[in-house]
């Protein structure tokens, strides 16, 4: 996967931060592109090196403005950054966000499928990605219907 450009919207990024595992995306993808919008969103003082800001076109900026509904900005801006950026995935947890961006052509890849290449390019063990799934989810708050969660398992 390393050599994959990928646009992330804010929550995966905060998940990883949560469980130290932000870093993980340097070794996972090429580039990790984030939009001005996301980035206000994350909140963070310093963003990492390996995470370039991408300025929206003219278009897409209008577009982002005129959808705002049941998708907020920062779901928005990430699929049209990605669209512009011919990026093929992109990192969303939120279900009516992965379904916009497959509707646009992307292949939306949540934290749970970040923490599974991790594992499979051997930078955790799957010991670690479990533990790190149930600290998302008993923790911080992360949402996974128990059968999103065994069939996630099983594919290990």
């Amino acid at each position: 996967m390393k050599s994959i450009d990928v646009v992330s919207n804010t929550s995966p990024l905060i998940f990883l931060e949560k469980i130290d595992s932000l870093n993980l995306l340097k070794n996972c993808f090429r580039t990790v592109y984030i939009s001005e919008g996301v980035k206000d969103e994350w909140g963070i003082k310093s963003i990492p090196s390996f995470i370039s800001v991408h300025s929206l076109s003219e278009f897409g900026k209008s577009y982002v403005e005129g959808a705002i509904g049941r998708l907020h900005k920062g779901e928005l801006e990430a699929i049209q950054s990605a669209v512009e950026l011919n990026c093929k995935v992109i990192l969303l947890d939120d279900l009516l966000a992965r379904r916009a961006a497959e509707k646009k052509g992307l292949v939306p890849l949540g934290v749970l499928g970040v923490l599974k290449i991790a594992c499979k390019l051997e930078l955790l063990t799957q010991e670690a990605v479990r533990r790190k799934v149930f600290e998302l989810i008993n923790k911080h708050g992360l949402f996974i219907s128990s059968n999103i969660l065994k069939q996630y398992f099983d594919a290990f």
